[in-house]
Parts: structure tokens; sequence; C-alpha cells
């Protein structure tokens, strides 16, 4: 069980609730996921900042994945994946390190630089590949 995050706050989408679609998962494997990505990567790394961190993108729906762009092979519709950043835009390098440096067990890191958030995943298990990237682009 999550400390600091639940699976409303990972759930919700504005762009869902924006095009009235429904963005809730359909399987008990998807709540397995959430709820790793809580407890091993979101819970600590909001420990170690010492301050909220906001979920921007959680679980996302095929539908809801399309309707943002998203990759058609995306984590967040296995609930594998989060975009967050922290509650102040200046402590941003600082979870970044959290995350890449300080965490355990991560799937992929990427730094989305001028959209100003982190997409964070882990996998169940095994085959976590620690993945650091960048992305530049507008």
């Amino acid at each position: 069980m999550a400390k600091y995050f639940s699976f409303r706050e990972l759930i919700e989408s504005e762009t869902a609730k924006y095009y009235g679609q429904y963005n809730v998962p359909n399987s008990l494997e998807i709540y397995r996921n959430l709820d790793n990505l809580m407890t091993k990567v979101l819970d600590p790394a909001r420990e170690k900042l010492g301050q909220p961190i906001i979920v921007t993108s959680g679980f996302r729906t095929g539908v809801v994945n399309s309707l943002v762009h998203g990759n058609i092979n995306s984590q967040h519709m296995k609930g594998e994946a989060a975009d967050i950043k922290p509650q102040h835009s200046w402590d941003m390098l600082k979870l970044w390190r959290i995350i890449t440096e300080e965490l355990p067990e991560f799937d992929q890191a990427i730094y989305y630089v001028k959209r100003g958030f982190i997409h964070v995943s882990i996998k169940r298990g095994v085959g976590n590949r620690r993945e650091i990237l960048y992305n530049h682009e507008p």
C-alpha cells in the first residue's frame, strides 16, 4: 500500500474528462502494476525529495493514450508508468537525480526538458532496464 499516492491519483485524466472518456483499468494486473509503481518508485522518490510530487499522467486506456498522442506501446496503458513533476519547478533536477541515481529499480526515466516533466516506469518482476533518456523537443 502506497504512503503518498493513490490509485485515484494515477487514474485521473484531464484529457479523459475533457473528451468524456472512461479511464479506469480493466484488469487486476494493471492495478498490481500501479501499486508496484507507487510503492517502488513514486513513494521512495517523494520520501527522498521531501515534498509532494505531482502526477500529470498515470494510467491511460488505449483511447486516452491515442488522444494524448502517446506511444502505441506506452507503459501507461499497462499501469507501469507515470509522468511526474515536483511541487516546485526549481526542484526538477533534484527529482531527476533521485530517480536516476538513488532509486534501486526503475525501467525507464525520460526527462522532458522543455515540457517540464519526468516520465518514469517500472515493470513487476525482472527486466527493468534502468534506461535513462533526455527529450529536448517542445
